[in-house]
This record gives structure tokens, sequence and C-alpha cells, in this order.
């Protein structure tokens, strides 16, 4: 019988995914503890690599405290992207230009693309904290809570941001948080009567929130 994807139904091919990715870890880290890898479909595997290249980019440009070979597999990949032309950098915070390559002070942020990365691995810390047997699955809200908000938000923008990182400090104080390289990401899974909370820390220190209604 075969094993169906953490995501999905579809069936699972290969390795597994890690989740989060391997690449945020520094290397060896896994040589005597092994990491998490949850059964994948190609879809939300090698299909979805470039969501979490980005996710990679994002932590590694705003966190402390990374390895010093992830930070230098984060710029080899940059620095891959503007070798090839045919590949957009407004993303990294670049631009090509007649004179040459522009790089700017600050990227902007794909949401989307953060969004899908931060998901994938809420879903696979998920299934994976519950041994397989649920699956996150339907529409999640993924509150990046390390990128903070803007100050001239409106004041409900405001209030909601607040109570987000209210609850998630609350949880992390009360609660048991799990994780075996807690230096690089831990996390918690709630499942409420009418919500499922997973809340997820990288690098000690950049936190996200996802929820999920259970109506949805």
């Amino acid at each position: 019988m075969s094993t169906s994807c953490y995501c999905c139904d579809e069936r699972a091919i290969g390795q597994g995914d890690h989740v989060p990715p391997k690449a945020l870890f520094q290397s060896g880290t896994f040589a005597t503890l092994r990491p998490i890898i949850v059964p994948s479909c190609t879809t939300h595997n090698q299909a979805k690599s470039s969501a979490d290249e980005y996710l990679k980019f994002i932590l590694t440009s705003v966190a402390e405290g990374v390895p010093k070979d992830v930070r230098g597999g984060t710029i080899r990949s940059v620095i891959r992207h503007a070798k090839n032309p045919e590949t957009s950098l407004h993303r990294f915070g670049m631009e090509r230009t007649q004179e040459g390559l522009t790089i700017g002070k600050t990227a902007p942020v794909d949401e989307d693309i953060l969004d899908e990365a931060l998901g994938k691995v809420a879903r696979g810390i998920y299934y994976h904290h519950h041994r397989g047997l649920r699956k996150l699955t339907g529409t999640i809200v993924v509150h990046p809570i390390f990128l903070g908000i803007v100050n001239d938000a409106p004041p409900e923008i405001h209030k909601t941001f607040e109570n987000i990182c209210k609850l998630m400090d609350e949880d992390m104080r009360s609660s048991q948080v799990h994780g075996e390289h807690q230096d690089v990401f831990k996390y918690q899974v709630f499942d409420e009567f009418d919500h499922i909370r997973i809340n997820m820390v990288f690098y000690r220190s950049k936190s996200v929130l996802v929820i999920k209604r259970q109506s949805d």
C-alpha cells in the first residue's frame, strides 16, 4: 500500500520532503540526529523548490546567527540567478540596467511565495506532529510576524497584529516547544475546538503563526 503526500492525496514518491527545508541547516547537522522528512508527491516537493529557496533568502537576509555556510549558500544562489539573463532579479532587490547590475538597499517581499513556503512547512510539521495520522489541508492563513507591520496601517490591522503577537508569546511561554535543532527551528501545534494553530520560530527569533479555521 503506497503512502500519500502530506499535503494532498496524491501518491508520495522519492525520499520525501524536508520540513523545514534542509538548506536552512548547517552542513553536517543531521550526522547524528535525523531531520524531519514527510512523504511528498512531485507537486509538493521538487516543484516547490523555488519557494523553499525564496524562504531561505528572506530568512538569511533578516536573521542573526545564521550559520556561515547557509548564508554563503544564499549568496551563491543569488549570484547564480544574477548570471542568468533570463532570471528576474526584482525579488532579490536587484535590477539589470544598461550600466550593469544595480543592487538596492532593500528587497521587496513577495508575500505569495513566502506564504506558500511557510504554509508548506506548517503542513509538513502538522503531519509529522500527528505521526502521519492527520493532514493540514484546505485554506490556511499565514502570519509572518517577523516581517512586522507598516506604521501607517489601519488601527484594526495594528490591533490584529498585536493580538497575534500576544497569542504566540503566551503559547511559547506556557506550552511545550518541539524541535531537535531549536537554534534553527522550533514549533508548537495546537488543535483547538474551532481552529488549528501552528507556531514556528526560525533562527531563534523569526516567528510565524499559521491558523486554519475548522470550518474552512
